[in-house]
């Protein structure tokens, strides 16, 4: 399972700090999803696509969000032997207050 937290000033591991802040842990971050997973035995990756600059410096291959997820799937999962142990690969988003699901 890959999970994408949303943009902004969120961080990896959280979905949006209004969230919780406003309600609680299970619905404001990934905790719930990580712990199902486990559950499962599913592996999780948790992208952290808007930690772009370290000390003042674009970090290479996440200047962007979207470049730091293709980064981390290129480099990472594209050929990981676990990624297709159950053919197919979960990822999970939160963007503009709705969770996507993608199987691929």
């Amino acid at each position: 399972m890959i999970l994408i937290h949303g943009s902004g000033v969120v961080r990896a591991g959280q979905w949006a700090r209004r969230l919780i802040i406003n309600e609680d842990l299970d619905k404001g971050t990934q905790l719930p999803y990580v712990s199902k997973a486990k559950e499962m035995g599913c592996g999780v990756v948790v992208l952290n696509t808007n930690y772009n600059k370290k000390d003042g410096e674009v970090i290479k291959g996440s200047a962007r969000p979207s470049e730091h997820a293709i980064t981390v799937w290129e480099s990472f999962i594209k050929n990981s032997k676990v990624l297709w142990f159950r053919n197919y690969t979960v990822v999970t988003w939160y963007e503009y207050d709705h969770y996507d699901v993608l199987l691929m």
